[in-house]
């Protein structure tokens, strides 16, 4: 682009500025006095914040002079001790875990600061890991990309900008990778300001099929002024691959999905189901347990969606009537509420031998009779699944083809009616699966394809 078309594009969110040897990151250091019961002493403290060999928050104490209290401390254990940073962090609470010359560990929490409680206007977070998508034009320095997504929801609006224009090398484990920040239309409590931090991790993770890192946040009072940074960073997974349903070309995607899990979240009775549901989507999608541990938890995570849809939702069943379902049922009966297929597709060649050779008819029997045999160690079960020839590439088949629809139906449960990307359509080219979702009904209709 030129610079006259780089002037006129949004300039980037700042990224926060802390000082870095690439792997650490100096959150704070001054001199503060180290308390542990009631024993003190005085010293200089730095708060470090680690990449490797996980993101943490640690701290160094080296005392001015010798402590007096060591050798208690080790004889009683290495237990918590409290330091105070001063603005805009406060009191810290540390688990020490090594002492002599210097004392070093981890912190454990942070106490609130004694700020108004309905200040905070922004918050700013560090993303790490975040999902590699094209979004809308940016500026940084002199660089110009498909950087930015951003969405409004009726108390915030959330802006999340790329760091960089390309993806995160494959040999870098950990690496920051965009800001976001979130404006409110009136001043937030820490706690409402947590809930958002809580759904923004939520939502990226999503995004990725992978745990996205949240780092912060840093909030801001209605001056401008930095008034409390909290020492927080989410479960964070490596750098990694991910066959994720949102496509880095979905640039518009984003404002509807942001939505719709805020309102969905938001519900008292669906937001729980939709927390454990959406826990072992993410779990299943990384092979926890391997692919045989991760076909589990697919069953698992869509058993509670169609609780969530039959019973709580639509009330089509009362609770005894359901449990008393088979789990292929409770599952295809979901799927087809929100116009989902389940049938095995063309492509499946080794779910489609399996199949018939059990006489199972759809996706969902399969991934029933698989998960039976690997749950309730009936020997013989176990030994039909294990003896299989092609045994290993049914299973992998199936956790992928299982993973497709379990993503499909907890974006319905969320009334999420924008694109996804769709693993059962057989295509060359990933843009050719990007399909606006199947329960969007006369909706499509009417807009048709971006």
């Amino acid at each position: 682009m030129d610079d006259q078309t780089i002037k006129a594009l949004p300039d980037a969110l700042p990224p926060i500025q802390l000082s870095s040897d690439q792997s650490q990151y100096v959150f704070w250091e001054g001199d503060t006095v180290l308390r542990r019961d009631t024993r003190s002493q005085a010293g200089k403290a730095k708060i470090i914040f680690c990449m490797h060999p996980a993101p943490e928050f640690r701290f160094e104490f080296v005392p001015h002079k010798a402590p007096d209290f060591l050798e208690t401390w080790f004889e009683s254990g290495l237990s918590d001790a409290t330091f105070d940073c001063g603005e805009p962090f406060g009191e810290v609470v540390c688990k020490v875990t090594n002492s002599g010359s210097e004392i070093s560990g981890y912190l454990e929490s942070q106490s609130q600061r004694t700020v108004d409680s309905s200040t905070g206007l922004k918050a700013v977070f560090i993303v790490i890991n975040g999902p590699h998508v094209h979004g809308e034009p940016l500026s940084r320095g002199n660089h110009s990309y498909l950087g930015r997504l951003e969405s409004t929801v009726d108390d915030h609006k959330i802006v999340i900008d790329a760091l960089q224009s390309e993806p995160t090398p494959r040999g870098v484990v950990y690496e920051p990778t965009h800001v976001a920040s979130c404006e409110f239309v009136e001043p937030a409590s820490l706690e409402s300001i947590e809930q958002v931090s809580s759904h923004l991790f939520r939502v990226l993770s999503l995004m990725k099929c992978r745990w996205v890192g949240l780092l912060g946040p840093w909030i801001y009072d209605t001056t401008g002024k930095l008034i409390e940074t909290r020492l927080s960073v989410t479960k964070t997974m490596r750098n990694g691959g991910a066959i994720s349903w949102y496509h880095k070309m979905m640039r518009s995607s984003f404002s509807d999905f942001y939505k719709s899990m805020y309102c969905s979240f938001q519900d008292e009775t669906r937001g729980p189901a939709l927390q454990t549901a959406s826990h072992w989507l993410v779990e299943s999608e990384q092979c926890a347990g391997g692919v045989e541990g991760a076909i589990i938890l697919q069953q698992s995570s869509l058993e509670c969606l169609a609780w969530l849809e039959i019973v709580l939702v639509r009330k089509l069943c009362s609770e005894s009537g359901f449990k008393s379902l088979p789990a292929s049922d409770k599952m295809r009966w979901l799927l087809s509420l929100n116009n989902i297929s389940c049938d095995i597709p063309q492509k499946s060649a080794a779910i489609s031998a399996y199949a018939k050779a059990f006489n199972l008819a759809n996706l969902v029997e399969v991934l029933a009779d698989v998960r039976n045999a690997l749950v309730h160690a009936e020997p013989k079960k176990a030994e039909r699944l294990f003896s299989r020839t092609n045994g290993d590439e049914e299973r992998g088949d199936l956790w992928y083809q299982t993973g497709g629809i379990l993503q499909q139906a907890f974006l319905a449960s969320i009334g999420y009616r924008g694109k996804m990307l769709r693993r059962d359509i057989d295509c060359e080219y990933a843009t050719q699966a990007t399909k606006l979702v199947p329960w969007a009904g006369n909706l499509n209709a009417k807009e048709g394809n971006e």
